[in-house]
């Protein structure tokens, strides 16, 4: 499982939006790292469970003076709450109520190229990548930020990997970060025999994928997370230090 959380250098720089400064009403859990070509080459930026926090999205409209598009099914917005961010109530799901998936919004729109998209559903992201079409998702993104939930559940760890599989066919991890809001848990894997090994780490994960279009070059990223300068704690709480990921090195 922890293979699939290794990231992997593409010699491109990285960039950091939304929040980029840790205070007590300023945590960085509205903030993700990627790189710029897949910034720079989208056309736009399609935001998926934005709740109450679109520090990131206008922060990518003021970068790059590109539109946001954003939906989320829970909660009720303007349908312009900032400029050049627009809102539907609407998730991201397929045969889901409230849900449509995103080539629909995609086509819907009228959008012509590559998009950003980045989805933060609370654990329906396993559901939504086991039938997404992902061929096509993979024909119209430059990359896909998005955030995985509680893999200390084993179920979940199962969809995890299965998901991955998945995105690995037109994806590579290119950024990783623990989410500390939600703590850490000892994850004990069996690896030869009857070798065992064991970390401690974090629930919920943050990840940045870059669609293999926009990759020249990938070798493994041997740094160690989180990148100071890019990478802040989710949970700006005094004491709470952002979750470590030293394990990412013995894989």
């Amino acid at each position: 499982m922890l293979n699939y959380l290794k990231p992997f250098d593409i010699n491109v720089d990285k960039v950091r939006l939304g929040p980029k400064t840790p205070g007590e009403h300023n945590h960085g859990d509205g903030g993700y790292v990627a790189p710029v070509n897949i910034l720079e080459m989208s056309v736009a930026l399609f935001s998926y469970g934005v709740s109450h926090d679109w520090r990131y999205e206008e922060d990518y409209y003021k970068t790059y003076n590109k539109p946001v598009y954003m939906f989320d099914h829970t909660v009720d917005h303007k349908e312009h709450p900032a400029e050049g961010l627009t809102f539907k109530k609407e998730g991201l799901g397929i045969k889901v109520d409230n849900c449509r998936d995103f080539i629909d919004h995609y086509y819907s729109l009228n959008i012509k190229g590559d998009v950003l998209l980045k989805i933060d559903a609370e654990g329906a992201e396993y559901d939504y990548f086991k039938d997404v079409k992902l061929s096509a998702m993979a024909a119209v993104t430059t990359g896909i930020i998005i955030e995985i939930h509680y893999i200390d559940n084993e179920d979940n760890r199962k969809k995890f990997i299965d998901m991955m599989e998945k995105l690995g066919e037109y994806y590579v991890v290119n950024h990783v970060h623990g989410n500390n809001w939600v703590g850490t848990f000892d994850y004990i894997t069996k690896t030869e025999g009857t070798k065992f090994t064991g970390y401690k780490i974090p629930r919920v994960y943050e990840l940045t994928l870059v669609n293999k279009r926009y990759v020249r070059i990938m070798t493994p990223d041997t740094r160690s997370y989180p990148l100071s300068g890019l990478d802040l704690p989710n949970n700006a709480s005094p004491g709470v230090a952002d979750a470590p990921l030293e394990f990412l090195n013995d894989i």
